[in-house]
């Protein structure tokens, strides 16, 4: 059966299924620490760790060997701190079993929100491109089993039609469809987003567009 084209998400109800706890921040500061680690033993001099911990850190959270290699160690050590600090806030407004007694919104800064569903949805996504092994039609039952099996490995929703969208990505890149529904489930402009995970992606593009033509 050919696959329907992706629906949008509906932003509201989307982007609160995607919302961090504070556990979430929590395991993206740590992401941050152990990046700033790396860096720091990488400048001493210090042996790579295996290529086990590199895969680790790439299976949790994809997309941060590029941060890795691209983020200013100052950055890195910032947002690290942001997230720990936000990570408390937002623990202290929300008791076990209880509603957050304040809104998440004035803890957690965009930036963050977007971060986590970037890595969650990726982690879905590739889950779902190796089990598809390459096929391009997913029939309706097996794109349900996937995306269910793709909520679970995300933590957080994964539509049947993105997992059609993983069959059959723009471009080939998966990293786009992810980027796009996102943008849809915040309801806002997906090269915001883009800029705010990839910051040094974002000074390449600006930087190539002051260039002088030749």
């Amino acid at each position: 059966m050919a696959a329907p084209p992706p629906t949008l998400a509906q932003p509201a109800s989307a982007a609160a299924a995607l919302a961090p706890r504070a556990a979430d921040l929590a395991r993206l500061a740590g992401k941050y620490e152990t990046l700033a680690t790396l860096r720091r033993e990488r400048a001493a001099g210090a042996p790579l760790p295996g290529a086990a911990t590199f895969k680790a850190l790439a299976r949790e959270f994809p997309g941060a060997l590029q941060e890795l290699d691209t983020l200013p160690l100052e950055l890195i050590d910032a947002r690290a701190a942001e997230l720990h600090a936000a990570a408390l806030a937002l623990g202290a407004a929300t008791g076990p079993g209880e509603q957050a007694a304040a809104d998440p919104t004035e803890v957690v800064a965009p930036w963050m929100r977007w971060l986590f569903a970037w890595h969650a949805l990726m982690r879905g996504a590739l889950l779902v491109k190796a089990a598809l092994r390459g096929a391009r039609d997913v029939d309706d039952e097996r794109a349900a089993e996937l995306a269910a099996r793709a909520a679970a490995t995300a933590g957080v929703p994964f539509p049947v039609a993105l997992v059609h969208g993983v069959a059959r990505p723009p471009d080939g890149r998966i990293a786009r469809l992810v980027l796009a529904h996102a943008a849809a489930c915040f309801d806002t402009a997906p090269e915001v987003i883009a800029d705010a995970v990839f910051p040094a992606s974002a000074g390449r593009r600006r930087r190539s567009k002051s260039a002088p033509a030749t």
